[in-house]
């Protein structure tokens, strides 16, 4: 049985999600360098894998930053202890507008 808050758990899933976007840009920057080379041997001009490489780095860094600034807003989210179903007019503003 797992012992912690609620938020530490969230804590823990997101930098795991976090951790995997480092493998998911080494992806990008290898899948570039491998479609430059075979550029490079098809066409017989070594430019290709520099190009490839800068290009899977770009989309590797962009896919990061992406991923991070996603997760980082979801860690940053406050934790509700109820879903939105379950919340009273009190703690939801906007129900509390419409019964006034």
């Amino acid at each position: 049985m797992r012992s912690g808050v609620n938020g530490d758990d969230k804590a823990s899933r997101i930098g795991w999600k976090m951790a995997g976007l480092a493998g998911e840009t080494a992806s990008h920057v290898g899948a570039g360098l491998l479609l430059g080379w075979g550029l490079s041997q098809l066409l017989n001009n070594t430019v290709w894998i520099a190009t490839g490489g800068i290009i899977g780095i770009a989309t590797g860094m962009a896919s990061l930053i992406r991923g991070a600034l996603k997760l980082n807003r979801q860690l940053d989210a406050p934790v509700s202890k109820t879903s939105g179903a379950e919340k009273s007019p009190d703690e939801n503003p906007k129900e509390r507008s419409r019964s006034s």
